[in-house]
């Protein structure tokens, strides 16, 4: 059975945990006067890395993605926790998601492909593959599941970019300060909008893309194929 797309309380969570709880703790409690650079990154890393664990656990087995996101977090913890050239921050941000564009687009041409994984959360992938082998289309409808999982990729490319830019221009004071801590804090908040959301309007767009071609092929409203769709309409 396919894992469930995640609900909104999930999604918020996520941020909360990920994004807004670790920026709070940098940008506020990083002075002398509150708990110190130190021990800010320290509570600023916990709830990400409790986060992550507890969703392994959750599923019941590692996941390739979580690994690597947990491995992110420790990689910001190491910078600063050793005191490394903050230029190693905006490394960091570009080779996760880097690392994740080059296995989508390289998952294209195989059967581990990420878009039909994806779409398996949401649609009936066995009646999308009888309405194209029926109107013979398959072989377009593949070529356009490449496609969109080839722009995925780029969409994560892209997204390093942008992380690796917005580190290097906020991210320059020495690891350890408190000036350090709250550049990594903006950095953290200011993902959403420099990253986050870039990210999500394209994953609409190809999809959008993606659904529109399958209506095409197969003459069909793409709701047809839609889990849950035949209980729904009785």
């Amino acid at each position: 059975m396919s894992e469930q797309a995640p609900s909104q309380r999930e999604v918020v969570g996520e941020l909360v945990v990920n994004v807004v709880i670790p920026s709070v703790v940098l940008l506020w409690l990083s002075g002398d006067d509150a708990l110190g650079p130190l021990w800010a990154l320290v509570l600023a890393l916990l709830p990400p890395l409790g986060w992550g664990a507890a969703s392994m656990v959750r599923s019941g087995r590692v996941s390739g993605l979580a690994v690597i996101a947990f491995g992110s977090v420790l990689l910001t913890g190491g910078v600063g926790l050793f005191e490394l050239e903050p230029s190693w921050i905006a490394v960091k941000e570009a080779l996760v998601p880097s690392l994740f564009g080059v296995a989508t687009i390289a998952t294209a041409p195989t059967r581990y492909a990420v878009v039909p994984t994806l779409l398996a959360r949401m649609f009936d992938l066995a009646a999308v593959e009888e309405a194209v082998e029926a109107k013979g289309v398959q072989e377009s409808w593949q070529v356009a599941l490449r496609r969109s999982t080839v722009y995925v990729g780029l969409l994560f490319l892209l997204s390093a970019g942008l992380s690796y830019g917005l580190a290097r221009y906020l991210v320059r004071s020495p690891a350890g300060t408190e000036a350090f801590n709250s550049e990594l804090g903006w950095m953290t908040m200011l993902s959403i909008p420099g990253v986050m959301v870039p990210m999500t309007f394209g994953m609409a767009f190809v999809l959008s893309r993606l659904l529109t071609t399958l209506e095409t092929l197969t003459e069909a409203d793409y709701e047809a194929y839609l889990l849950g769709h035949d209980e729904a309409s009785t």
